[in-house]
């Protein structure tokens, strides 16, 4: 086996790792916390992502995820987020079926929902799914929106150049 094989089949072990056992971790209770600050788990995944790739401080984040064929944690843990959403309405449990029915709505199934029409989904349509469906078409939604390269070119934009000397 070539040198140049091996670099990459370690590095393809070494994500295969991370997403194995460090993002478990860093999505541990990601339904139940804020939705609002997620740069110390981006950091995380960024930090991992730039020694694995030996890549300067000044890299973009955008463009280190898009090597490695990883998503946002931001993003992973929305997607867990909207699993628990779809899980707890298509499979309730005991009183759950009351509280989701509740008036006024709970705020955290406000902000699912309207993260739902953010991405184009209607959460009306999903509920009438059954939950295999419904976790097939969020995660088809999900890689078209990861992988469109309209959303990559604003990602960059957003990325502040760090240093000068990059």
């Amino acid at each position: 086996m070539s040198i140049y094989r091996m670099a990459k089949q370690s590095k393809y072990v070494a994500l295969k790792l991370f997403l194995a056992k460090v993002m478990p971790q860093l999505l541990f209770g990601g339904q139940l916390g804020s939705y609002n600050n997620f740069s110390a788990l981006e950091k995380i995944q960024s930090k991992f992502l730039q020694s694995l790739f030996n890549t300067p401080e000044c890299t973009p984040n955008m463009v280190l995820k898009m090597e490695g064929g990883l998503c946002t944690v931001k993003t992973r843990i929305w997607l867990c987020i909207i699993n628990y959403w779809l899980k707890v309405h298509l499979n309730p449990l005991g009183l759950l079926s009351q509280h989701l029915s509740a008036s006024p709505i709970p705020p955290w199934l406000e902000v699912v929902c309207s993260k739902l029409n953010s991405i184009g989904l209607d959460p009306q349509q999903q509920l009438e799914m059954n939950l295999r469906k419904a976790k097939q078409r969020l995660f088809d939604k999900s890689h078209l929106l990861a992988h469109s390269p309209d959303l990559v070119d604003r990602e960059l934009e957003k990325t502040p150049s760090r240093s000068a000397h990059c």
